[in-house]
């Protein structure tokens, strides 16, 4: 993250190095079909999302949360499952699909660890998916329901290729997920990448300086998704820096934006 102290900040524009083969194309996530062939009897309100493997989005993986927390319990205690679609068959009812809590009532709360097939049959990925409750919006707004929804920020470590995303909601961070499989975010693993901004772009500090954040993100079609590449994972080269060109509101009317070019050094 660095520092800029200037004023009249409109908006940021971001370029870096490819991080990826120039024979890579990107797919059309959109049109993707989401249809699954079985589904188990679920306990509470299921949250879908769909994940794709590979440069071709061949290998596809569904994911579903089937849990709650317990508003009274001091650490909102995660009740459920999460079912995981191991074989990428789209059948979730098989053996082996249906993954236990680990740590119902520690912080943060989790899944056991899932273990994945690449293209090629061997293992590729591990998935890890962490369990939030869906708190009030305010602290002093009381729980109405017996339960409270679970919203979960997933990690996907491709161990190939040894890279690590994180994904969650744009602001947020915990995904809210989609109670319809037509309508669940598709996240691309092993695809395409793109720079994006932070979920909280810019900052201004105390001594009246900006914090540009930009990251890494995988593609993905879902409103208010996004897949950040890890950079402590070794994902992106220590030498690959991306710039900011800033551009601020002119000083006076009918005058030129004055634009500021920023490499940004730092990482978080």
């Amino acid at each position: 993250m660095d520092r800029l102290g200037r004023l009249g900040f409109l908006f940021v524009m971001l370029a870096v190095a490819s991080c990826r083969p120039a024979e890579q194309q990107t797919i059309d996530l959109a049109g993707i079909d989401r249809c699954l062939v079985k589904e188990p009897g679920y306990q509470h309100q299921p949250k879908y999302f769909l994940l794709v493997f590979g440069p071709q989005a061949k290998t596809r993986a569904w994911v579903v949360i089937d849990a709650v927390a317990e508003p009274a319990s001091p650490h909102h205690t995660i009740y459920g499952s999460l079912y995981v679609d191991r074989n990428a068959s789209g059948d979730l009812t098989e053996p082996g699909n249906r993954i236990p809590i680990k740590t119902g009532d520690e912080l943060p709360p989790r899944f056991e660890d899932v273990l994945l097939a690449g293209d090629e049959g061997r293992t590729a990925y591990r998935l890890r998916v962490y369990a939030y409750p869906h708190l009030p919006a305010r602290a002093d707004q009381a729980y109405t329901a017996k339960y409270l929804d679970v919203d979960p920020i997933v990690e996907v470590q491709d161990l190939a290729n040894r890279r690590s995303y994180r994904i969650g909601a744009a602001r947020s961070g915990a995904l809210t997920g989609s109670s319809r499989p037509a309508e669940t975010p598709v996240v691309h693993i092993g695809g395409p990448l793109e720079m994006g901004l932070g979920p909280v772009p810019v900052v201004k500090k105390r001594n009246g300086a900006y914090e540009v954040r930009a990251c890494v993100m995988a593609k993905v079609s879902g409103r208010g998704v996004v897949a950040h590449l890890q950079h402590t994972e070794g994902g992106i080269p220590p030498g690959v820096c991306p710039t900011a060109i800033l551009e601020f509101a002119p000083r006076a009317r009918g005058s030129w934006p004055h634009q500021l070019k920023v490499v940004l050094k730092s990482r978080c």
